[in-house]
């Protein structure tokens, strides 16, 4: 799977990041998080993803686990911002 750094965040809050001269819109991802990342919708000049595996997280973020199976299921992830 192709690994990558989030970059920025789109208007809608998916990560950004390039890779192989396209843009890749990623599925709950942070910027500065790292991730492997598996496509589910290719265009000629964009593709939408989904994160595979977290390798690095965000240094900004703290992320907690929701011990839930519906929530664990849709792969949702929420935020804490400690400040």
């Amino acid at each position: 799977m192709p690994i990558g750094t989030i970059e920025s965040l789109d208007l809608e809050g998916r990560g950004v990041l390039h890779h192989e001269g396209k843009t890749i819109f990623i599925d709950a991802a942070l910027p500065g998080e790292q991730v492997d990342f598996s496509v589910y919708r290719r265009k000629p000049t964009f593709e939408k993803a989904q994160i595979s595996r977290l390798i690095r997280a965000s240094a900004e973020e703290l992320w907690a686990t929701v011990d839930c199976a519906v929530l664990a299921a849709a792969g949702t992830r929420f935020a804490l911002r400690v400040e």
